[in-house]
């Protein structure tokens, strides 16, 4: 956000091309992940704090309004922080809409005669208030709305903006990645896109034959439905390449799991 680079060009590019994007963000390196001593200090909830200030840039910035069929995945950040993500920013826009601000938060709404007259009557050697508070003129509309470039004009306009729009790679042994379908809370009843990432090669994964195992124990601990973890291990995946490239999978051993896929819906 607030870049002096274009990135459209990219973004419309992967669509021209169809290809799906995915990122990959760390932060170590940077306040307050800058630990000389601690790997793990720097390490711990780094990846998920690169994704989450990259999704408030696409979305804030407008990416998905002007590019409303492309997908955007947030590699092994899990979606703990997506899911606080979604519920903060529709908080957010409740209270900051540029309606809600000018009818609760307008300066221009202050009494400042009966200001005035209370300082008179309970405060008669205060200093005078200042000028910027007694003759405030009203802010420009284009100076207040923060949501413009993302062109949220009622709530349910972010879930399309953010949750139709993100996918979220999450660990298999990640045990939080149940909140994605936890509907009861999540803004609109929104199930999040999540999809597996095994972590293969990583120092967290010493035995890859455990990857779907691990990820399985969300249903073993009725965590998650056998619905939910085929979403997670198939179906998300599968949309998330195909909504940009409906043959990426052709030639491949899921073709026609994919196929049926996108046909039955």
């Amino acid at each position: 956000l607030d870049s002096a680079h274009d990135y459209d060009p990219v973004w419309a590019k992967a669509e021209e091309l169809g290809v799906s994007i995915a990122f990959h963000s760390g932060f170590i390196g940077m306040t307050p992940y800058r630990s000389p001593t601690s790997y793990v200090a720097n390490h711990l909830s780094m990846l998920a704090e690169g994704q989450q200030s990259l999704a408030k840039s696409l979305f804030l910035g407008g990416v998905t309004r002007r590019f409303p069929t492309m997908n955007f995945a947030f590699l092994e950040g899990g979606v703990t922080w997506a899911a606080a993500l979604f519920s903060d920013i529709v908080g957010h826009w409740e209270k900051r809409n540029l309606a809600a601000l000018r009818a609760h938060l307008d300066p221009a709404l202050v009494d400042r005669d009966l200001i005035l007259e209370l300082l008179g009557r309970y405060a008669p050697d205060a200093r005078r208030l200042p000028s910027a508070l007694t003759r405030r003129p009203m802010e420009p509309d284009d100076l207040l709305d923060e949501w413009a470039a993302c062109g949220i004009e009622r709530p349910e306009d972010i879930k399309a903006r953010f949750a139709d729009r993100f996918w979220f790679g999450c660990e298999a042994d990640d045990p939080m990645t149940s909140l994605a379908f936890n509907t009861a809370v999540n803004p609109f009843g929104t199930e999040l896109q999540v999809m597996l990432g095994s972590d293969i090669a990583h120092w967290d994964l010493p035995d890859v034959s455990e990857v779907l195992a691990e990820a399985y124990e969300m249903v073993e601990h009725g965590w998650i439905d056998e619905p939910a973890f085929r979403d997670f291990v198939f179906t998300n995946p599968a949309r998330f390449y195909t909504g940009t490239n409906p043959s990426f999978f052709e030639g491949t051993v899921v073709e026609a799991a994919v196929a049926e896929l996108l046909v039955g819906g």
